[in-house]
């Protein structure tokens, strides 16, 4: 009976051994669906969305990026986020926009009219929310993008129009009381 209570405990031990192995390879299984159900929402969100190293390096960029600023994943991941930023040099980008700097991406906030610059140099103007996340041990800067360009033309195109109507009226009202 003593051998045989040694091949049942052995018995129980591989086991309890192939219980853990089907536990292990459920939750593999399980966080690699959670992680493929995150990876499609981000790269699926409407806004422009990268994630930048502490050191201004570009850890992940999801599509939404690529139709922005014209550069594919392949070119913005690994390389410094001051490829998006505006050349000053040409003086390119609105008056009352500013230019995207690594200081903004260095703190939690949400800025309004920055500028970036696409790989094509035509300049976009974007509504900029930046959080403080961690991924493991690596802290990020998690940027969010909004596209205003269209937006901030129109409002542009707005003005224009409003000051042409006023100059017009005033005129207007000139004419008519030199005929009083």
């Amino acid at each position: 009976g003593r051998r045989a209570s040694g091949q049942d405990a052995s018995a129980n031990r591989a086991n309890a051994a192939a219980g853990v192995r089907a536990g292990l390879t459920d939750l593999t299984d399980d966080l690699q669906v959670e992680q493929s159900k995150y990876q499609t929402l981000f790269d699926q969100a409407s806004d422009a969305i990268i994630a930048v190293s502490l050191g201004g390096q570009i850890d992940a960029a999801n599509r939404a990026v690529e139709e922005m600023t014209g550069y594919m994943k392949s070119e913005l991941v690994g390389h410094p986020v001051a490829m998006l930023i505006p050349d000053q040099s040409h003086g390119t980008h609105h008056v009352h926009a500013r230019a995207l700097t690594p200081d903004l991406l260095s703190g939690a906030g949400t800025y309004e009219d920055i500028a970036i610059q696409r790989k094509d140099g035509y300049i976009r103007y974007v509504d900029l929310s930046v959080r403080l996340v961690s991924s493991g041990e690596t802290p990020l800067a998690l940027a969010l993008f909004r596209d205003v360009t269209e937006k901030k033309r129109m409002e542009r195109e707005l003005i224009t129009k409003h000051t042409e109507l006023r100059s017009a009226y005033f005129q207007l009202e000139k004419k008519n009381a030199e005929l009083q």
